[in-house]
């Protein structure tokens, strides 16, 4: 079985404030450690970039949540 590791370098620029664990040093690390060879059996994609949020979220979420929101 395979890892499937996504990324995109847009993450890098989500800023989730002051003291949040999410954080682009965080993600720089990470993407650090997994150039190692040990890592090397990942498979590695790049997110698309969103087109339409509400398609997108719908995926996960109901419609009525979504408008509630």
């Amino acid at each position: 079985m395979t890892t499937l590791h996504i990324t995109h370098p847009a993450f890098l620029a989500h800023d989730t404030g002051p003291g949040h664990p999410e954080r682009p040093d965080r993600m720089r690390a990470i993407d650090k450690v997994l150039t190692h060879e040990h890592f090397a059996a990942l498979q590695r994609e790049e997110a698309p970039l969103r087109v339409d949020a509400e398609t997108q979220i719908a995926l996960a979420h109901p419609l009525d949540y979504i408008a509630s929101l």
